[in-house]
């Protein structure tokens, strides 16, 4: 498939390092950091302020406002920085 769009070898295994770097962040970040909500009216648990029955829900874990858009947005992050990393490397100790 990389090849069919014209990426290099060098720039393909960049990518699914990151790719790599970035889910496992994703996944770390998620089940240590993410704000974990509950909701007493229903006794689960869950992501959102409001839940569905329509009850508020309080945090129970995590960091309070480490929703998950924060999550994917320092999982993107590294994973472009491990990326970016690993294809300078390479291509500087290739030269």
């Amino acid at each position: 498939m990389a090849t069919a769009v014209g990426w290099t070898r060098l720039t393909a295994v960049s990518a699914f390092a990151g790719g790599v770097v970035g889910a496992l962040t994703d996944s770390l970040i998620g089940a240590t950091v993410q704000t974990r909500r509950w909701c007493d009216a229903c006794g689960v648990a869950t992501e959102r302020v409001r839940h569905d029955c329509g009850s508020p829900t309080r945090v129970a874990g995590g960091i309070a406002g480490f929703d998950n858009d924060t999550v994917n947005l320092f999982s993107g992050i590294l994973g472009g920085a491990a990326a970016t990393a690993l294809f300078m490397a390479i291509f500087t100790n290739s030269r």
